[in-house]
């Protein structure tokens, strides 16, 4: 299935104008989850399939050599044999004179071989000298290198990588281990290059007796692969099964009711593709490390002659290879590299099943109560969450609706059914609709006639039709929508919008925050509207960076080094107490929150400041690029507003720093320090160590912040080290004088 690059599509709703912008993920194809349950109602296997089958996907297992040790493998090292490469290619390229569309290179491992230089020419070669439409490998991941993306990346289409739980004990129970290398880690690190090289990412998992009962939902939905197929553990006679086997898969088998528990924990996942024993046996174009093509259908692995030496056509007539099969359980799908969203990407990836979009927004008071509607979505969020039909799935959603004077900003929600018609999901939400007080809501349908999607307004009331729209796709804006004006946004560039948020939920929710914040906020607010000085007396430095870059380290080995340094940190006392709080708050009153702790510290800074320089453990830069970052909710770096927006700069009531440090460390430091932390962690802090995309989005906003801009320091290195980089910064912009660090 075509992955999406991450840019803001743009769904232009007919009969309304309304831009609708869909997340990432409802765009994405949905089976529908009783799919698997007729896999098992498949016709008998027959002994030998129609000689005019077409090879049009094919499995080359060029090796058997492999670094793990799976207990379940069925195609295990029996032998060491692999072609010259110029045989390949001939054998390739007689594939593709055949019919041949896709070919997935497999193995045993295929960067065993020539450290991945092997299959990198045979990817090469398809894609330059073949001009195949998809090119695929399905590795373990464990001897991938950046290196190899460097190279060959452009050629390849889609990387499968094999991960069977993400629990790195059951990992190791599986054989799945890679010296002392963290499989989960190779993954993630493998999906980041993915990213950055344009190659569609996917992972297959097979279901055994060590991870039937694991629920890998949450997992995989931040991983976020175009597709995640799903076996069920195999025994074939001779490979894991046997006298003659290398393994013994038998304690790894799992029954038909245990596969289906399985499936049925991760239906609401939507890139599900699950392959049951029926399915994968005889419905995979299997080409061994000899280019003979081998027959499952008995169990057992019965090899063709060469294709080198017989041709396809004679050679497929012993393959087994059932295309009825192959095409039912899905084998044909839009497997090219990701692309841009058109017309055709919108009909063949919108939902299959039946989607629906409601809010809780009030229209008639939009400018008044952005903090009513974040509260009101947030119970209606709840309420879809506890109520929808299991195999349905909630996500965001957001309009910006034209009107004759400006335009209307909502927010609200998708409910998605993976079956054609779901009276039970409806129900849900047109009784959502009714207590939130909406006379309508959006139903999302494709028409059989043509495969258009439509979008029906449809009266809460009553269930009648008042409306009914086409979509089509329009180009994409240069900036996410809810940055085109600063109401639209949690991004807080002035107290007075930080007021408006906060009073606004002291009026609709009095009990719920401790009065002692009031007055805090109350004390604060005394000073709305003044402009600070532009100078402290001392210099004042702010130090910022992801959790786990050393920041909090690095700022207190700071505050020892300079003379009469003084160490600050936000949010500041007078408000830590309140946070545990305004965490569990929608988005736009936790950033109120934060925001507000902003201006306590400004005042706590020009105070401290009267008597030496100041170290800020975070400041506005971090508020600020949190926001934006979580605003997003989809897409990498490129889906943030651009450089130069009005978003990143400084707000004019709000005390400035001299200068401001950005940490940063790649990815594998960032994960061991956090490995060692404790302590209770927000929702964005748990969405960063889960989302590599937000990673990106965040660390874009903190590099796009204007006036005063953040200097990137790297923090891979010892406390020392970081420690010595940062005080040669602060002296060479500031003058400041620091004391050397201790040995």
């Amino acid at each position: 299935m075509l992955q999406l690059e991450p840019s803001w599509s743009t769904v232009l709703i007919g009969f309304s104008a309304c831009f609708l912008f869909m997340t990432y993920y409802c765009l994405r194809q949905r089976r529908d989850t009783r799919y698997h349950e007729s896999l098992h109602r498949a016709a008998a296997v027959l002994s030998s399939r129609p000689a005019d089958a077409t090879p049009s996907s094919v499995n080359y297992h060029f090796t058997r050599q492999c670094n793990c040790k799976c207990g379940f493998c069925f195609h295990t090292a029996k032998t060491s044999f692999v072609l010259p490469l110029d045989e390949a290619k001939r054998g390739l390229k007689l594939l593709k004179e055949a019919g041949m569309e896709k070919v997935n290179f497999s193995g045993g491992e295929p960067f065993i071989t020539e450290k991945g230089r092997y299959v990198g020419e045979l990817v090469r070669y398809c894609k330059q000298s073949l001009d195949l439409p998809s090119v695929s490998i399905v590795s373990n991941g464990s001897l991938i290198t950046e290196e190899w993306f460097q190279e060959y990346g452009e050629y390849l289409d889609i990387l499968a990588i094999s991960c069977d739980s993400f629990n790195e004990a059951t990992n190791i129970e599986i054989g799945r281990r890679q010296g002392n290398t963290h499989h989960v880690n190779s993954v993630l690190r493998i999906k980041q290059w993915c990213h950055s090289y344009k190659v569609a990412f996917k992972i297959n998992t097979v279901v055994n007796t060590f991870n039937w009962e694991e629920d890998m939902s949450e997992e995989i939905l931040n991983a976020n692969p175009v597709r995640w197929k799903v076996f069920q553990c195999l025994l074939i006679e001779g490979e894991n099964v046997g006298v003659e086997a290398k393994r013994n898969a038998e304690r790894f088998v799992v029954s038909k009711e245990q596969f289906e528990s399985f499936l049925k924990r991760h239906k609401s996942v939507p890139q599900l593709v699950p392959e049951s024993n029926v399915a994968m046996r005889d419905s995979y174009l299997i080409l061994d490390e000899y280019m003979r093509f081998l027959d499952c259908t008995k169990g057992r692995k019965d090899p063709s002659k060469s294709i080198l030496d017989v041709g396809v056509a004679d050679a497929m007539k012993f393959s087994g290879f059932d295309e009825a099969m192959f095409k039912k359980r899905g084998g044909v799908y839009n497997w090219n590299r990701p692309t841009r969203l058109g017309d055709e990407d919108l009909r063949t990836h919108f939902p299959q099943g039946t989607c629906f979009a409601l809010t809780a927004h009030n229209p008639g008071d939009q400018l008044q109560s952005n903090t009513k509607n974040a509260l009101a979505n947030a119970t209606l969020e709840d309420e879809l969450r506890a109520d929808k039909p299991s195999e349905a799935c909630v996500l965001n959603s957001f309009a910006l609706v034209p009107q004759p004077r400006g335009a209307r900003f909502e927010r609200g929600f998708f409910l998605v059914s993976p079956f054609p018609q779901s009276s039970a999901a409806e129900s849900v939400v047109m009784a959502a609709a009714k207590r939130h007080g909406q006379a309508s809501y959006f139903r999302y349908v494709r028409r059989r006639e043509d495969d258009d999607v439509i979008q029906e307004l449809v009266d809460t009331a009553g269930g009648r039709i008042i409306s009914s729209s086409r979509i089509v796709s329009v180009s994409a804006p240069q900036c996410p929508p809810m940055f085109a004006d600063p109401s639209y946004n949690s991004v807080f560039h002035g107290i007075k919008k930080i007021a408006e948020v906060l009073k606004d939920l002291q009026a609709l929710r009095p009990d719920e925050v401790p009065p002692d914040f009031w007055r805090v906020m109350s004390s604060i607010l005394a000073d709305e509207g003044s402009i600070p000085p532009a100078k402290a007396d001392h210099p004042v430095v702010v130090i910022e960076g992801l959790d786990g870059t050393g920041k909090s380290t690095l700022c207190e080995n700071l505050s020892k080094a300079i003379p009469n340094a003084t160490l600050l940190a936000t949010p500041p006392k007078p408000l830590l107490q309140f946070r545990a709080a305004f965490d569990g708050y929608p988005a736009l009153i936790r950033r109120a929150y934060y925001s507000l702790g902003n201006y306590i510290a400004s005042k706590e800074i020009l105070s401290a400041a009267k008597t030496g320089p100041v170290i800020v453990d975070r400041y506005w830069h971090s508020s600020a690029a949190y926001a934006i970052a979580s605003e997003v909710e989809c897409g990498g770096k490129d889906s943030i507003p651009p450089q130069g927006h009005e978003v990143y700069r400084w707000p004019r009531d709000l005390f400035k720093p001299d200068l401001a440090v950005l940490l940063v460390v790649s990815a594998e430091v960032r994960m061991r320090r956090m490995g060692v932390r404790g302590g209770v962690k927000t929702k964005e802090e748990e969405w960063l160590d889960r989302s590599q995309k937000f990673q990106e989005r965040l660390l874009g906003s903190y590099e796009r912040m204007e006036a005063p801009s953040l200097r990137r320091v790297d923090a891979n290195g010892s406390k020392e080290e970081v420690l010595t980089a940062v005080l040669k910064v602060i002296q060479d912009r500031l003058s400041t004088t620091v004391s050397a660090p201790s040995p």
